[in-house]
């Protein structure tokens, strides 16, 4: 009886790349040639200047910045200010002050 072999059957197979260039490796699966959609030459997280809406491919990411535009400021990763919002809290303020003399004189006016 022979001996069988510990080493797994190694196959021939082509990797084509995103670009469209070609990687001849051996490996264990027998698929013959596997296409890239995404690899490290046009993935964005190695190349986050070249590749800027290559990650949305369904759409997500661009339904997020639609619902919530003037949120958020997406160039530098904060919450973004509207001009409307500096001037609503201290005129929410004065409005308050000037509303808490009334109120005072009113619960003393009930004793």
């Amino acid at each position: 009886m022979a001996k069988l072999s510990r080493q797994p059957r190694l196959f021939e197979q082509t990797i084509v790349l995103a670009n469209g260039a070609t990687v001849k490796v051996q490996t264990t699966v027998p698929k013959k040639v596997v296409k890239l959609t995404t690899d490290p030459t046009v993935h964005p997280a190695w190349n986050p200047d070249r590749n800027k809406g290559q990650l949305d491919t369904t759409g997500q990411a661009s339904r997020f910045l639609r619902r919530y535009e003037g949120f958020f400021d997406a160039t530098t990763g904060t919450e973004a200010a509207t001009a409307a919002e500096p001037a609503a809290k201290p005129a929410k303020a004065a409005a308050a002050a000037a509303a808490a003399p009334a109120k005072a004189a009113a619960a003393g006016k009930k004793k």
